[in-house]
Parts: C-alpha cells; sequence; structure tokens
C-alpha cells in the first residue's frame, strides 16, 4: 500500500492503519447542535480518510480495495494438444501416438503400470493383476512398447516389465505366456491366455522371476526351466538355487503340461530344446557360445501329446 509519496505499506499494516484512522475521525466527527462541541475547521480533503462526505465509508472501503488488493494474473497459456501430451505421458507413449489411436489398450497398459499403487488402495492387489492379466492375454507387441515393456531389437515376441511381468508371445502371434512375479514372491507364476497355469508339483510360484521365465518353440508349445529332480546325485540340496534343472513344457492346445526330468547320468545345468520336424532336441547345456552339437536326448511330439 501506498500512502502519499514515497511511503509503502503492506496490506496488513494497511489495514491496522485505516482501522485507527476511522476511530479517530469518528471521534472529531459531530454535528453541529446544542449540547456538542464544535468541529474542529480542517483544511480541504486530501484523500479518502478526510471526512467530508456522508459517503466516507464507500469511499474509504473503494479506495482500501483499489490499493491492497493483489493485481489480477492472467491465466497461463495452456499450449498445444502436442505439449500437453507430452508433458503428461512423455516421449516414449508420444511416440505410439499413431498406433494407440487403433489400439489404446497400451495407453491404459500404461496408466495403470505406472500408478500400481493408486490402484492397489482401491482394488487390492489381486484385482489389480487380474485387470492387468485380462489385458495382455491379447496385447500386441506394440501395445506392450508404448505401455514400457522392455524388448531386445531383434525380438519382438519377448519383453519384460522390470522384475514383475514377462510377456512370451508365440511366433505368429496365436498365444500369449505371461510370467508375474511380486516383490514378496519367491519366484513367478504362470498364465497362458490369460488361464492360471497351476503347476501343483512345483508349489507356490515354481518358475523363474522375469525376464528369464520361458519361450515358445512354436506356436503351440511353451518352454519353461524349473527345479530338477531332488533325489539326482549332481543336485546340491544345500545350494540357495537347484543344480540341476527340469523342463517344463506346455502344450497351448491341450491346455496341459509335461514335465521332462534328466536321468541320473544326465548332467542338466541348463538345458535346452529345439524342434525339428515331428521331434524334440534336449541339449543338456545352453552357454554364450552355443550348446552341444548332439542332444542328450530326442522326444517325438507324440509321446508329448500322447
Amino acid at each position: 500500500m501506498r500512502l502519499g509519496a514515497g511511503v509503502l505499506m503492506c496490506p496488513r499494516a494497511a489495514n491496522r492503519f485505516i482501522a485507527n484512522s476511522l476511530a479517530l475521525t469518528t471521534m472529531h466527527v459531530f454535528v453541529n447542535s446544542p449540547g456538542t462541541y464544535p468541529v474542529t475547521k480542517k483544511s480541504p480533503p486530501q484523500s479518502p480518510l478526510d471526512p467530508d462526505s456522508s459517503s466516507r465509508a464507500k469511499r474509504l472501503t473503494d479506495w482500501l480495495g483499489r490499493v491492497v488488493a493483489p493485481p489480477s494474473i492472467a491465466p497461463a497459456p495452456q499450449g498445444t494438444q502436442e505439449e500437453q501430451a507430452l508433458l503428461t505421458w512423455g516421449t516414449d507413449i508420444l511416440k505410439w501416438k499413431d498406433w494407440l489411436r487403433t489400439s489404446p489398450k497400451g495407453l491404459v497398459l500404461a496408466e495403470w503400470l505406472w500408478n500400481p499403487l493408486r490402484y492397489h488402495a482401491i482394488l487390492g492387489r489381486d484385482t489389480f493383476r487380474d485387470f492387468i492379466l485380462n489385458l495382455l492375454r491379447e496385447a500386441s507387441y506394440e501395445d506392450c512398447a508404448a505401455a514400457g515393456f522392455e524388448f531386445d531389437p531383434t525380438n519382438k515376441h519377448s519383453g519384460h516389465y522390470g522384475r514383475t511381468i514377462e510377456i512370451e508371445i508365440s511366433p505368429h502371434d496365436k498365444h500369449r505366456a505371461v510370467f508375474w512375479s511380486e516383490p514378496t514372491w519367491d519366484g513367478s507364476e504362470l498364465w497362458v491366455d490369460g488361464l492360471r497355469v497351476h503347476y501343483v508339483e512345483g508349489g507356490s510360484c515354481p518358475f523363474h522371476e522375469p525376464p528369464v521365465g520361458g519361450h515358445w518353440i512354436d506356436d503351440r508349445f511353451f518352454v519353461s526351466l524349473v527345479s530338477g529332480p531332488k533325489d539326482h546325485p549332481l543336485q546340491l540340496s544345500y545350494a540357495e538355487f537347484p543344480r540341476i534343472l527340469s523342463l517344463f513344457i506346455y502344450d497351448a492346445e491341450r491346455c496341459a503340461y509335461r514335465l521332462v526330468h534328466p536321468t541320473r547320468e544326465e548332467n542338466w545345468g541348463n538345458p535346452c530344446i529345439e524342434k525339428h520336424g515331428d521331434a524334440i532336441l534336449v541339449f543338456a547345456n545352453l552357454t554364450l557360445t552355443g550348446h552341444e552339437e548332439q542332444p542328450d536326448r530326442i522326444i517325438p511330439i507324440s509321446e508329448l501329446v500322447g
């Protein structure tokens, strides 16, 4: 607030000053009539604080509003739709804009996966997980990539979202296998085409946590590595992780699985399989340089589906 030339006053002090002025002037302003003291003559009014009419209170209020009221602030410009989208979603989503306009599933996935606690608080973890799994049942590579899943540049069929979710898409886009892990889980659980796979022999969370859960060998069979026989001579009972592994093979057409265990003579430390014609070849150990030339075992497809 400014009172006269060169005198500044904050709004709170201005209010106190004006209130005091009102009290003082009220004491001196009287109408000349019998039994009252005469009014002391003053100089012509120089500001709204000087009484010169019956509208003094109104003029004082108007003057206070002009002096103390903060200046009006014009609303900030909203920017273009592109700028708003960039601020809301970031460049990772924005680059998938054309795809998301035909398939909004990726945008829904992104919103839910980026803000899980918001939905956990209302829905609980189980309902949240079921909703995401339902979306992933038919999700494409583009949907998942837009939502933040990581994919190898050379493989658009295998992606993961941190160490929580892994999605494996069959070669011709027919099936989806999804591994899901929680912070308190010791491993992960498996869903294929939206249905949970109950691997009874494996107990709770029997699969590796993402991103190394498993893979499709064709549009029918899905393979994962699981703990091998406890009584295998090379199995280390005291080790944190199993030394010998077995093969978990899921048949998506029959919605059934088959376990393939190593014999006591087979040393399956990191087995892998390949499909050749009507048979599956099992190699004992996959390394960075590949696997052995000769398979440990050849399993006819008919044996897996029989």
